[in-house]
């Protein structure tokens, strides 16, 4: 593994790869001066096949050009890789997760991605009682949101968030946190960690205390997050979710939104 000290040695080893019909992931092109100023891309090149790395808050992100999937490559030294491979039509990409799973690697979730626009999503008839939701009004807030975050999503996955992170996020703009607690003893419950992008309004995270599952937490701040970004008519909304949460899936299809024919598969090497 060689450092990618220059934008141009990125550039000129892409154009080597990337040929017509390779198997690719490379989602972070748009990112990758970036990452070379910061000394995070790294890259091993084979004779038809290049993997670059990316440093993460947590282990290393692996994508790659692969021309033949019969030449030999070896992750043996590395551990805390995670791969995400794009996906449509329900169709795993069964000849790359084959490949890697041959050098070591594990497959761990899939996610699909969910999108809705305010007029066809249900309206909130009345939110729980005993259930308040509130910006984060401190730190301490966004403290607990983190903590609840990184205990209840795979570290390597891409869930993770680091603490100074999120809390810087907060000092900058105060209303990324929504903080949901029990109205009667103040007792915090769940979170929500909320973007936007491009007019979208995107949750990034949102996790309820286990205590706490199974009482309308996880759909009060989801109701609280559409109505307080809510513009027009045509406001966006989208997520991702992990297939296997079935709860998860069941409230965001209720509550109106769609799969929009878009899922993720990760693979690990520990």
């Amino acid at each position: 593994m060689k450092k990618v000290d220059s934008f141009v040695q990125y550039k000129d080893i892409v154009d080597v790869y990337s040929k017509k019909g390779v198997f690719s992931n490379n989602y972070m092109q748009n990112e990758a001066a970036d990452l070379i100023i910061n000394n995070a891309l790294f890259v091993d090149k084979y004779t038809n096949n290049v993997f670059f790395y990316v440093k993460k808050d947590v282990g290393m992100r692996l994508y790659y050009y692969i021309n033949d999937l019969s030449e030999d490559s070896d992750f043996g030294a590395y551990r805390n890789l995670v791969i995400e491979i794009l996906f449509r039509n329900n169709t795993l990409p069964s000849e790359e997760i084959d490949y890697f799973l041959s050098k070591g690697f594990r497959k761990n979730v899939v996610r699909d991605q969910y999108s809705g626009i305010y007029k066809n999503l249900k309206k909130v008839v009345c939110l729980t009682p005993k259930i308040k939701i509130e910006v984060a009004q401190s730190i301490s807030d966004v403290e607990k949101a983190c903590l609840l975050f990184n205990s209840s999503f795979d570290a390597l996955s891409g869930d993770y968030i680091l603490e100074d992170k999120i809390v810087y996020e907060y000092l900058k703009n105060g209303q990324q946190i929504l903080i949901a607690y029990d109205n009667d003893n103040m007792q915090f419950l769940g979170a929500l960690h909320q973007d936007w992008n491009r007019g979208v309004n995107i949750i990034r995270h949102i996790a309820v205390e286990p205590s706490a599952r199974g009482k309308g937490v996880g759909r009060a701040l989801l109701d609280v997050f559409i109505e307080r970004n809510h513009k027009s008519e045509d406001t966006r909304y989208m997520l991702w979710v992990q297939q296997h949460n079935e709860s998860a899936v069941n409230m965001y299809i209720s509550k109106g939104f769609q799969y929009v024919n878009k899922s993720t598969i990760s693979i690990i090497k520990d």
